[in-house]
């Protein structure tokens, strides 16, 4: 199987499924691996789920909203001054 990431370099894995897959996890091997990440680390900005409560349901009962946040992390940039307020 060929595996990769934006902020990694592609490997070449084998993975060994059991015939029994509930009895035991499978396992994983790296046969080859190399090149450069596809991008720099940091670059790619990480989610963070949110949660917050909203109006309560027809029945009446407490709900959740869930959301994701993706930060901007782009290294050596930053917003103009006054841009962002906190």
């Amino acid at each position: 199987m060929l595996a990769a990431a934006l902020d990694r370099p592609p490997v070449l894995l084998r993975l060994d499924v059991p015939a029994d897959v509930q009895a035991k996890l499978a396992s994983h091997r790296v046969m080859l691996a190399g090149g450069q990440p596809a991008v720099v680390a940091g670059a790619v900005a990480r989610a963070q789920a949110l949660y917050f409560p909203t109006a309560p349901g027809a029945d009446g009962h407490a709900r959740q909203a869930h959301a994701w946040f993706y930060p901007p992390g782009l290294p050596g940039f930053a917003p103009r001054t006054g841009e962002l307020r906190r």
